[in-house]
């Protein structure tokens, strides 16, 4: 390596242009090898991107993929501040009045998700979801299960000016009905369901049993 460097740096004495080409070379060389690295490592944790490719297998397939078949589709160059290509854009942390612009959707929606520490809900175009101060790490990757399911219903009957309340409430009996069984596979094959790293994790809301005193 160092001869090597003796050499290249001797050939860009000699030879006028030569340098910014190897500049231009060696530091494609370099950032080649530092993605190479990063596809390396295999993370158990589930941010948002991850998360969704997790969903859409097991909603294509009914199983969840390894930590490594997942890591090794994760984008690093294209885009990777998008939760996942073709993934529905929703707002994860939103906040209730935007929600439930009206008492008739506030009763609706406490109704549905009474034992629920999280909202799912179709609102203003955009698929919105509310967190409630006590959520935990479950109730957000239940939360975004409910989503994705949503979204594909959506795609196929959905009305982009309509709250889809039928889609909405197919899609919660999905979730209901499979998410202990999409946990239960992803900790089978090394996930770490309880580190779920979805942001934004400081804008919650109080409601039901999470009030002072039951209230």
């Amino acid at each position: 390596g160092t001869g090597f460097g003796i050499g290249l740096s001797r050939a860009c004495a000699t030879r006028k242009g030569l340098a910014p080409v190897l500049f231009l070379a060696m530091s494609a060389m370099h950032l080649y090898s530092v993605y190479r690295e990063a596809k390396s490592f295999s993370l158990a944790t589930l941010n948002r991107q991850r998360a969704h490719m997790l969903i859409k297998d097991f909603l294509d397939t009914g199983n969840v993929s390894s930590v490594k078949e997942v890591n090794v589709q994760e984008r690093i160059l294209n885009r990777p501040w998008l939760d996942s290509l073709g993934a529905p854009n929703f707002d994860l942390g939103a906040r209730l009045h935007e929600c439930a612009p009206d008492a008739e959707s506030l009763s609706f929606l406490l109704k549905m998700y009474r034992n629920d520490r999280f909202i799912v809900t179709y609102e203003d175009t955009r698929i919105k979801i509310v967190l409630r101060s006590d959520a935990s790490s479950h109730d957000c990757l239940k939360a975004f299960l409910q989503a994705d399911d949503f979204w594909r219903r959506y795609l196929k009957r959905g009305k982009r000016h309509d709250r889809n309340r039928a889609l909405l409430k197919e899609s919660y009996r999905y979730s209901k009905a499979n998410f202990a069984n999409f946990v239960r596979e992803a900790d089978e094959k090394g996930w770490n369901t309880n580190s779920v790293l979805l942001r934004p994790v400081g804008r919650r809301v109080v409601w039901g049993d999470a009030l002072p005193h039951g209230r």
